[in-house]
């Protein structure tokens, strides 16, 4: 077990300016039943021999398709260099993600160069937040939830370390009808697959 390639593998094939692999950080600062402001940076690499001016275009869309809020911003880029885009943007009266509601938001992030989009990368995401207080614990939402989780190794037990989604889907539905609402990922990082689910 653990041994050889037991995930999906992928060749990605992109343009000479692109976003990088993880080249997307996604936080939300500021949440309340109003609204909510996400910061999104996105580094952008040239490797080409000239400067180009890249617009970044960042677009928060909600599970009906409707646009909740865009940026956009641009910069010229060095030869052979990156840059980060830093940019803000408001969503009003966002649905906030909890684990009895997982609303995602889905967040494009389009590259141009000449007018022509040059890469494209989405993300899904959970507008909510938390924190954690010494005398009552832990808070989401402003709802005191107790964290009932489980320490997960990347496996499927018996069947192996090879990824199945079908098994591992199971998995994750049934610790959650067993009443867990947390999981801490051991010894290997957690596949792209557990995270979506």
């Amino acid at each position: 077990t653990g041994s050889g390639i037991y995930r999906h593998v992928w060749l990605i094939v992109k343009e000479k300016i692109y976003i990088p692999i993880w080249g997307t950080f996604i936080t939300t600062p500021y949440v309340t039943r109003d609204i909510a402001k996400i910061n999104v940076e996105t580094v952008v690499k040239n490797e080409t021999e000239k400067s180009s001016k890249c617009t970044v275009i960042n677009t928060v869309i909600d599970t009906s398709g409707r646009v909740k809020s865009e940026v956009r911003s641009s910069y010229n880029i060095p030869p052979k260099s990156e840059h980060k885009f830093v940019q803000a943007m408001n969503v009003d009266h966002p649905e906030l993600w909890s684990p009895d509601k997982p609303y995602l938001y889905t967040l494009e992030t389009k590259v141009l160069n000449g007018g022509k989009i040059v890469d494209k990368e989405v993300s899904k995401i959970g507008i909510r937040h938390f924190y954690f207080s010494a005398d009552s614990g832990f808070f989401l939402n402003g709802d005191n939830i107790k964290i009932k989780g489980v320490c997960l190794h990347h496996d499927l037990g018996p069947l192996g370390a090879a990824l199945n989604e079908k098994v591992l889907e199971k998995k994750i539905k049934l610790l959650k009808e067993a009443g867990c609402n947390a999981i801490r990922t051991s010894h290997n990082p957690p596949s792209p697959e557990l995270l979506d689910l």
